[in-house]
């Protein structure tokens, strides 16, 4: 890849790779990973599972803009509802670092009271630079 240009094929490979990794060494806390769809020699889709609410979802309910969120009387009672997500989301992270891979966004679903990463598409070898 060279700067300003973005190779498609190589960022698919790069995720399907991660996948891969997330396949092999599953976490309660990372969406499940069922594998790929490829027509002639091409990767034309990731399969996961899907999961029927995401966290913001979860911790504002009613789809309440930022400064509307932020005067809401709710705000406390959605703190504290967050609060208990971050070990699960720490956890995610933690897995995907000790498989070599870091994230620079991250966005949950909730599935039975536990937290699931479920946006691979940032994640990248420790070592690259984006």
């Amino acid at each position: 890849m060279s700067f300003g240009v973005v190779d498609l094929a190589s960022l698919v490979l790069q995720e399907l790779a991660t996948c891969e990794i997330i396949r092999k060494h599953p976490h309660p806390n990372i969406a499940t990973y069922y594998g790929c769809l490829a027509s002639d020699g091409r990767v034309i889709g990731l399969c996961f599972k899907r999961y029927p609410e995401s966290l913001l979802d979860k911790i504002n309910p009613d789809h309440l803009n930022k400064s509307t969120f932020i005067l809401s009387e709710d705000r406390t009672a959605a703190r504290k509802k967050a609060a208990r997500y971050l070990p699960g989301i720490e956890n995610g992270i933690r897995h995907l670092h000790a498989h070599g891979r870091n994230h620079n966004h991250v966005f949950y679903n909730v599935y039975d009271l536990v937290v699931v990463f479920i946006q691979i598409r940032n994640l990248c070898r420790q070592s690259m630079v984006l």
